[in-house]
């Protein structure tokens, strides 16, 4: 069943106030308060040189092979010659410190020019009346590069900072390549199909038990898990294996999640609906069935009944010694996971896919924002449209652009790894690791007596390019990783185009939330864990989810959802 999702009411003021995405660059109008001077004709520089005070969250440790410290180093310098901007960090401390400086600020009114907030304290900001409105600088000034980066995904990243149609911050996105990767031990597959007799051929066209290349439908994928724990797949005649990883937080990581999205369901996801009011998903009764099938699969010893005592990290390490055939990451799990296993397994191979729906529709996953936070201009900072102008830089990919052209001078040079986190202000591209996957790509189809033509490869990007050819010229199983995590990680992850379904609520804390939040986190995540493992007289789930329903809605859920709309709509604040 293919699913239509619908833009929020404030976005959808939000883009008719703005436009959305557009190839064409926008007009430079006279209507409003801010107005662009005639003389002003680059997007990508000042007309004179611009002195601003930043805020810096850093760890010195960017900068220790260096030889560069966070105030003197040759980024800063860039934006002074391409941009005209010089930059003064009056903060320059890792987060903690950072955010309460920036705390401090909103009661001496102590502020930099520019600095980087999280929702919290954007919304604090924005209360206290002391930063700028960003709204006509970013349309009068933001270039369309900029804006196709920042308004990916109908423009959702610019719903959380605006209020009552302004826009107070101006998004500080990164990759939003995370998208569910079902991993698998291709080599116990292929050990069940050398032994299958009379069992179920799902690869009828090779006429094999299952596919190589993963499962094709539910059927298959719940046959796959119950044959890697009961069938022998490692060849020694012990059953020991189990067939799914799964860790306790099974509302939170990525273990279980994608099987509810495989059923409709969506248990980690607020959204709010057409009317303001908000919806918590994971008290649907599209979650039962899921919940009753990995139920049944712990019962019949196809998930580890212990998964209840160990965490996402804890799996992942099981998994990678032999403990179970699948696994759900994202692409880049064997960097954060399975890189140095073949030590373990020597003999181990590993796959990767797509998860299938249970329907046989098009998967929708759980997605989240790609949003680390916000931009903001202090209140009567006399240049804001600097910002805008920083930004332009950073996301533009015309390599005769000066600063794009010193960018890719300064990161070939020795001890620069870290160089994008030294930049106060960055803006990552939507679809970085796309890019990077595709210049792998194109790279590799060059391949001659030569070697590879890399001019595709962004600078920065060549020293994982090289990793990538150590372990497929040279063999070197320590750098399988990064070939994995691109030509199967990424290679799954771009299957599911542009599908999936945020979570709505990216706010500070209610007054409930901050009262009984925890509590009915703790009740959540629990029940959905024992009614899997089926512990504590969790046997009947539909008593237990009943109880779970009216629990929460009772223990203060009503009022949340409550706080939120009213929150969301103007009528209330969650910062009092």
């Amino acid at each position: 069943m293919k699913r239509i999702f619908k833009l929020s009411a404030i976005l959808l003021v939000f883009l008719m106030a703005f436009g959305s995405v557009s190839c064409k660059k926008k007009e430079k109008t006279t209507e409003n308060t801010v107005v662009r001077s005639a003389e002003d004709t680059d997007d990508f520089r000042m007309n004179e040189l611009t002195e601003m005070n930043v805020g810096l969250s850093c760890d010195l440790s960017w900068y220790s092979n260096s030889g560069y410290t966070p105030s003197n180093n040759p980024a800063y310098s860039l934006h002074q010659s391409a941009i005209n901007v010089k930059l003064n960090n009056v903060i320059e401390l890792p987060w903690s410190g950072y955010e309460q400086q920036i705390t401090n600020g909103l009661i001496t009114g102590n502020l930099p020019d520019a600095f980087f907030v999280n929702q919290a304290l954007l919304d604090e900001l924005i209360r206290n009346r002391l930063i700028e409105d960003m709204t006509d600088y970013y349309r009068l000034w933001a270039t369309d590069e900029l804006r196709a980066n920042i308004e990916v995904n109908g423009g959702i990243n610019l719903a959380y900072p605006t209020r009552d149609g302004k826009l107070y911050g101006i998004p500080a996105i990164n990759d939003e390549g995370e998208r569910p990767t079902l991993w698998y031990r291709l080599d116990w597959i292929k050990n069940l199909n050398a032994k299958a007799i009379g069992q179920t051929v799902y690869d009828t066209e090779n006429n094999k038990r299952f596919h190589e290349d993963g499962p094709k439908t539910i059927d298959e994928f719940w046959a796959l898990c119950e044959a890697f724990a009961l069938d022998d797949p490692d060849n020694d005649s012990r059953t020991k294996t189990y067939g799914l990883e799964v860790s306790k937080n099974v509302t939170i990581d990525n273990s279980v999640i994608p099987v509810f999205n495989a059923y409709g369901a969506y248990p980690s996801v607020i959204e709010r609906a057409a009317d303001g009011s908000f919806i918590n998903h994971g008290l649907d009764d599209a979650c039962k069935e899921p919940l009753k099938k990995l139920a049944e699969m712990v019962k019949k010893g196809c998930i580890d009944s212990d998964f209840i005592s160990y965490d996402y990290q804890a799996a992942i390490s099981k998994f990678c010694n032999g403990h179970a055939g699948m696994i759900f990451g994202v692409f880049y799990t064997p960097l954060n996971g399975l890189q140095g296993t073949l030590d373990l397994n020597p003999n181990a191979e590993w796959g990767a896919c797509p998860m299938v729906t249970a329907d046989g529709g098009d998967y929708v996953p759980t997605r989240k924002i790609n949003l680390n936070g916000y931009y903001v201009v202090k209140k009567g900072y006399k240049h804001p449209e600097a910002v805008i102008k920083i930004l332009n830089n950073i996301a533009c990919t015309d390599i005769n652009n000066a600063w794009q052209a010193g960018w890719s001078e300064l990161t070939s040079r020795k001890g620069t790894d870290n160089a994008f986190n030294w930049l106060p202000m960055k803006v990552d591209r939507y679809n970085a690791n796309e890019i990077r996957y595709n210049s792998f790509v194109t790279a590799l189809e060059t391949k001659g007596a030569d070697g590879y033509d890399t001019s595709m490869i962004a600078p920065a990007d060549l020293t994982t390019w090289n990793k990538i050819t150590d372990y497929l010229d040279n063999g070197n199983k320590n750098q399988w990783q990064w070939w994995a995590t691109y030509f199967m990680g990424m290679d799954i992850a771009l299957t599911y185009g542009n599908r999936g379904k945020f979570n709505d609520w990216n706010y500070p804390l209610t007054a409930t939330m901050k009262t009984k939040g925890t509590t009915l986190d703790t009740l959540f995540t629990t029940t959905y864990s024992k009614i899997i493992s089926g512990s504590n007289g969790y046997t009947d789930v539909d008593s237990a989810w009943a109880a779970l329903q009216r629990d929460w809605m009772n223990g203060g859920g009503r009022n949340i959802l409550r706080e939120m709309k009213d929150y969301y709509n103007g009528l209330s604040t969650v910062n009092q």
